[in-house]
């Protein structure tokens, strides 16, 4: 019965404003859910998959799980996009500033640099990407790429965490896809 602040969303229902996660087993169709949402969201649509959708705006895909020849075969070439009334900015292996991807930072792999011939670290990157498009909704897929740290670690995760919060800053939904372990294809028999 304490009073609380109304949840606020782009998907009513199903994506909020703030942090989501989108978690299953590899290839169960987490990518393909995303990047339906993210064409709902960039065409205008009045909802997605009968959830409406009550805010609209451009969207920031952060891919850096597959190469690009793909993901953008698998799902980008079938996106309708003839009426798109938003932008769709997307980045991957290839157009991070180092790869593997740091949100902790990674200037010592750095393929860009400031205009004072400085590396510009991950986590700077992004920040700088998502002044320069201004996204409605930030997709990190997958959370695993987007870091070097130990995923079973707590404290590790909530620096992870953090630094995609600082760089996503307010009034945005980030969505991170994750992966359930993968099956071993290695089993004994007891």
């Amino acid at each position: 019965k304490l009073p609380k602040n109304p949840s606020l969303w782009i998907v009513d229902g199903f994506l909020p404003l703030g942090f989501t996660t989108c978690y299953a087993k590899p290839k169960a169709g987490k990518s393909f859910l995303m990047v339906s949402i993210i064409e709902s969201i960039v065409n205008g649509d009045d909802e997605w998959q009968g959830f409406p959708i009550s805010q609209h705006g451009n969207c920031l895909y952060l891919q850096i799980d597959t190469p690009r020849e793909l993901w953008t075969s698998l799902y980008m070439e079938p996106m309708n996009i003839a009426n798109r009334k938003h932008e769709l900015y997307t980045a991957d292996m290839w157009t991070v500033p180092s790869y593997p991807f740091n949100l902790l930072g990674n200037e010592k792999n750095a393929t860009l640099w400031d205009r004072d011939n400085k590396p510009i670290s991950d986590p700077q990157w992004l920040e700088n990407e998502i002044k320069r498009t201004n996204p409605l909704l930030i997709v990190v897929d997958t959370l695993r790429e987007a870091h070097n740290e130990d995923e079973d670690k707590s404290g590790a995760m909530k620096l992870v965490l953090s630094a995609l919060q600082k760089a996503a800053g307010q009034g945005r939904a980030v969505a991170i896809v994750s992966h359930a372990k993968k099956d071993s294809q290695w089993t004994t028999n007891s």
